[in-house]
Formats: C-alpha cells, sequence, structure tokens
C-alpha cells in the first residue's frame, strides 16, 4: 500500500503538530482536525486508511465519533488515543470496534507500530477481495447462468461493449438479474479495481435526488453540517449503476442529462463544477420508449441513457436453463441454511420448467429456498414446492403467491423442532427444554405440524 492515509482526530495542536510531522516523514499522507465532528466528516468525505482519534474530544466525544465512524466505514481501523488514566475507557472503544489503543504520553515508535499493524490488517482485508474476485476476473459473465440461446446473445452483446466506455441500458422484467449483469459489465472492464456504485432510483424520495446524486456543501440546507459526496463522486474512476431510471421523476431528469453531457457535477450549495469520470450503466423494467411518448421521460435524456442496450430474457423464453439455475441456487443457499442438497426429482424439475415465472429468477431462488427447507435433505419433490408453482398453469402473467416470509420462517421452524424431537427420542419434557419453550407450547406445535411418529 503505497502512501496510506492517516487521518488525526485531536483537539490538542501541539498533538496534532507533532503527529503530522512525525508521520509525513515516515510517508503517510496525513490529514489533521481538532473535532469529533470534523474528523467524522472527513471520513464521510474521503475515507482513509486508518484514523488516529482522541477520546477526550470537544463537542461529541471520542466513543461516539468511533460508533459514527464505524456507521460510515464499519470496516475503518481505528486506534485511540486516551490519557493515562483512562484506560477503561479505551477498553471499552475496543470493544466497540477500535481495532487498538495508545496512551498519552506515547512513544513515537510504539504508536507507528500499532498504524502499521492496523494497515497490514487492511491490506490483508483488501487481498481477500482481490483474490476472491480473481475467480471471476476471467469470465466475469460466468455469473450469468444460463446457455440458453436467449442469454447466449444478451450476454455477447454485453461482451462486446464492456470494455468500450460507453453507457449502457440493461432491460428486462423484475427478477431477471440486471444488477448481476451490470456488475459483469464492470468486472469486464478496465474500471475493475474502481468504485461499482449501485443506486436504486425508485427508493431515491424525489425531493432527494438531486443530494443523493451529486451531494451537498456543508449549510447547503438545514442540518447539511458538512460536505457529503453524491453516488457520482463516489463513483469516480469506476461505474455508476443507475438501477429502476425510468423511475427518476421528470424534474431531476434534466439534470442529470447535464451531468452525462459536461462530464461534470455541481454539490447543492456549491459554487464550482467538480470533474466525474464515470461510466454509467442503466437499468429498467419499464418500456422508456412508450414512457417517452406519453411524457414521462424525457426523449434526449433517453437517447443519452440508450447508447448501447443489453435485453435480459425473462425466465420462461429460456427454460432449458432452469436445471442450471436450480442446481446454482441449490448449491448457493443449501449451506446457508445447513442442509444438504440432495437433488430434485424429475415431476419436480419438469414442473419448473413448464411455469412461467412472472417473477423470474427471483421468483424460482424464493421458490427454491422453501422448497429446501421443507425437504430437509432428502431429493426435493413435487410436493415440496410452493401450491402456486405446481397449481398454476404455465401461461405469461399468470397470478402467483409466491412463497412469504411467515412460510419461510414456519418451515424453518418444522424442521428445527423435528431435529430436537429426534435427538430427544420423542421425550416432550426433555424437548422442550432444549428449545427453552413450555411443554403445552411444544405440544401445540407438534399437533400444528404433524410431528408425532408414525405408530
Amino acid at each position: 500500500m503505497a502512501d496510506p492515509a492517516v487521518l488525526i482526530v485531536d483537539d490538542e495542536e501541539n498533538i496534532r503538530g507533532a503527529l503530522r510531522l512525525l508521520l509525513t516523514e515516515r510517508g503517510y499522507q496525513v490529514r489533521a482536525v481538532g473535532s469529533g465532528e470534523e474528523g467524522v466528516d472527513q471520513v464521510r468525505q474521503q475515507a482513509p486508511d486508518v484514523v488516529v482519534l482522541d477520546l477526550n474530544l470537544p463537542g461529541i466525544d471520542g466513543i461516539e465519533a468511533l460508533h459514527q465512524i464505524r456507521q460510515a466505514e464499519p470496516h475503518l481501523p481505528v486506534i485511540i488515543i486516551t490519557a493515562f488514566g483512562s484506560i477503561p475507557s479505551a477498553v471499552d472503544a475496543m470493544r466497540q470496534g477500535a481495532v487498538d489503543y495508545v496512551a498519552k504520553p506515547f512513544r513515537n515508535d510504539d504508536l507507528l507500530l500499532r498504524l502499521e499493524r492496523a494497515l497490514e490488517a487492511v491490506r490483508l482485508r483488501r487481498e481477500v477481495v482481490r483474490l476472491r474476485d480473481r475467480l471471476h476476473e476471467e469470465d466475469p459473465f460466468a455469473r450469468l447462468v444460463g446457455t440458453s440461446a436467449a442469454m447466449a446473445e444478451a450476454v455477447e452483446r454485453a461482451r462486446r461493449v464492456a470494455v468500450r466506455p460507453v453507457t449502457v441500458l440493461v432491460t428486462g422484467e423484475s427478477g431477471t438479474g440486471k444488477e448481476l449483469m451490470a456488475r459483469a459489465l464492470h468486472q469486464a472492464s478496465g474500471r475493475r479495481e474502481a468504485p461499482f456504485v449501485p443506486v436504486n432510483c425508485g427508493a431515491i424520495p424525489a425531493e432527494l435526488v438531486e443530494n443523493e446524486l451529486f451531494g451537498h456543501e456543508k449549510g447547503a440546507y438545514t442540518g447539511a453540517g458538512g460536505r457529503q459526496c453524491g453516488y457520482f463522486e463516489q463513483a469516480d474512476g469506476g461505474t455508476l449503476f443507475l438501477d429502476e431510471v425510468g423511475e427518476l421523476p421528470l424534474a431531476a431528469q434534466p439534470k442529470l442529462l447535464r451531468v452525462l453531457e459536461e462530464r461534470t457535477i455541481s454539490r447543492l450549495g456549491g459554487q464550482g463544477e467538480v470533474p466525474v469520470d464515470v461510466r454509467l450503466v442503466a437499468a429498467t423494467n419499464r418500456d422508456l420508449e412508450a414512457d417517452v411518448a406519453a411524457g414521462r421521460f424525457r426523449d434526449d435524456l433517453f437517447y443519452r441513457l440508450n447508447v448501447f442496450a443489453v435485453t435480459i430474457p425473462p425466465l420462461r423464453e429460456r427454460v432449458d436453463d432452469v436445471p442450471l439455475l436450480v442446481e446454482h441456487l441449490a448449491q448457493k443457499h443449501a449451506p446457508l441454511i445447513d442442509v444438504p442438497w440432495a437433488g430434485m426429482s424429475p415431476p419436480a424439475l419438469q414442473c419448473l420448467q413448464t411455469y412461467a415465472w412472472p417473477g423470474n429468477i427471483r421468483e424460482l431462488e424464493n421458490a427454491l429456498l422453501s422448497a429446501l427447507l421443507l425437504a430437509d435433505g432428502r431429493p426435493l419433490d413435487l410436493t415440496d414446492l410452493p401450491a402456486s408453482i405446481r397449481g398454476v398453469e404455465a401461461t405469461p402473467g399468470a397470478e402467483v403467491d409466491p412463497p412469504t416470509l411467515a412460510d419461510m420462517v414456519s418451515q424453518l421452524e418444522r424442521r428445527v423442532l423435528r431435529q430436537a424431537l429426534q435427538a430427544e427420542a420423542h421425550n416432550h419434557t426433555h424437548t422442550a427444554r432444549r428449545l427453552g419453550i413450555s411443554r403445552q407450547t411444544l405440544l401445540n406445535k407438534i399437533q400444528l405440524y404433524e410431528l408425532e411418529p408414525a405408530s
């Protein structure tokens, strides 16, 4: 890690000056501020590699500053500086996420050693991320499971444009994997080492769109306590993914168009332009051309976004991919819910391949998770599938009732109860004690889930 960045947060000017001199001479990039509020703002603007934080600060104290820093950057290492008589406070700070502490008066070589330890942990974490990403580095599109002609055509188009610095519009129904495609485009580009920033445009209130996309300066509006970088600045050098771009309100669309044309942003309350180097990938499940015709979406913005289009086919048009998707999703989820994956019966698989899948891969994933819980380690059968899937004719647009969270919780509870009963040889008293519930509650649940052993 060349020239690691250190943020010093200490209200004593002489200590800030001494640490700045010491660390600069050792090759560190140093920023120094005198309050907890300033420290939190600095982290939010541009996180350093490590923070050196005094506990005794004016305004918000070091513990509160640590809490807010960890909210903003959960993996950012923080080293606490504390007075010799306040060691318990430093220990409390470490319980809340600080990685180390030094007591005043401290020796320079002691602080440098602790800094290097914290930075080594940062290096290791980044190496893990790098190695994990290398698993798909040669072919990021391998994450898009499927060999059908429709899917192959979509992936081929994406491969051709991935290395080109052009805006891509990914279209497709809800649940088809548009964000997965956007991530593959990023990983296959020359920007793979820079940030990928996903934004759900439909989740941003209309009055906050400009603030979220472009950021604000301190005092731009009531409550704007410090500068905040928007999504465009966060993605600088990398890829910004605007999901559900068709949900952007009309009033915000000219501002997005201007950024795409000029490659600069202006923060709320700011006086100047800030250049941004961002590759934009947008996605929508809407018919934007119809929205343009109806006056709901600007035609000039549509043409700026639709430089190169990639359409992901719905699952009903790629049913040959269902077996591959089932295997992939089962291998992903079975370990997470602690059940073995034992395969699927031919009737169950045939049912999945003839169903219309209006919810696409997301619906398939939910249905498979529900079935895995019910099967509890045996091969999935037709009866394990949600009734809506095995009972609705495979016609596009059919009404479905995908498994709810309550369904999944009930299925998991049934499985836990059955395992506990088996472990206690169906002794109700011992099983209730094992589960931490009353015997009557256990009997009620046994009746509800029909868990009595066959006589």
